[in-house]
């Protein structure tokens, strides 16, 4: 069947592919049988775009109302209804001005390369330096058994960098 299909493709490209938007186009119409396999075709994608778009709304709805509520809350009727039209009002702004699938990838991989590569570490450096303050002020300004306001010369004072890699060793460790 695949390879019937092709071939449709590859004969419906030599016979006309300019200015074609679905694949009637590339057709003139004159061999009936190819058209009735064609109409099925177009049937078939419309009953597939049909069924997907449902289970990507589901999709999407659960894993934000999981942020929401977790794993096993029960978000309330309304909630669930509005998160159905904000969903559906999305997907009708980008038909209607027209944003290519390619250009949606590029945002979203731009978002999500963005959030990886500046924003995750940058977070984790500022927990851990927040953790680490906490623990010197809790302390007294003493981190385990070293006193950080002693100016004995035995004693080494670690400096900010050495106490947040070893904080993060110790967080790594448990």
């Amino acid at each position: 069947m695949g390879i019937f299909w092709r071939e449709v493709t590859i004969s419906g490209q030599v016979i006309n592919a300019q200015n074609a938007n679905t694949i009637m186009d590339l057709f003139d119409g004159s061999n009936h049988l190819i058209l009735v396999f064609l109409i099925i075709t177009e049937l078939v994608l419309c009953c597939q775009i049909l069924s997907v778009l449902p289970i990507l709304c589901f999709f999407a709805r659960t894993q934000v109302l999981e942020y929401v509520y977790g794993a096993n809350g029960i978000p309330s009727k309304w909630l669930f209804n509005l998160l159905n039209v904000l969903l559906l009002s999305v997907l009708l702004l980008c038909q209607t001005f027209n944003f290519k699938p390619l250009e949606m990838i590029v945002y979203a991989g731009t978002f999500g390369g963005f959030v990886i590569i500046y924003l995750g570490p940058i977070s984790v450096h500022l927990y851990s330096a927040y953790l680490v303050h906490q623990e010197i002020k809790k302390n007294g300004g003493r981190i385990g058994s070293k006193d950080l306001t002693d100016e004995d010369d035995d004693d080494i004072v670690p400096t900010e960098a050495e106490v947040i890699t070893s904080h993060k060793r110790s967080l790594l460790e448990k």
